[in-house]
């Protein structure tokens, strides 16, 4: 299994490398999300996601995301 962390504040290009063969996906709700958007993170491939800054999830802006 792969495991990558992505975060804001790092280059973008960086985590689309990583995303490609990603199965557990540690991170900011924004950049995974973004991530899924732009379809660099497969998500029929990721086993587990591991949300950082929980304090954001409960937030109206992620709370269809959830």
């Amino acid at each position: 299994l792969k495991v990558h962390y992505f975060i804001g504040g790092t280059p973008l290009a960086d985590d689309t490398t990583k995303a490609a063969d990603c199965h557990i996906a540690v991170g900011a709700p924004g950049r995974i999300r973004h991530l899924i958007e732009c379809k660099k993170l497969k998500i029929d491939s990721v086993r587990l996601f591991v949300l950082d800054e929980a304090d954001k999830l409960m937030e109206s802006s992620f709370q269809t995301d959830i």
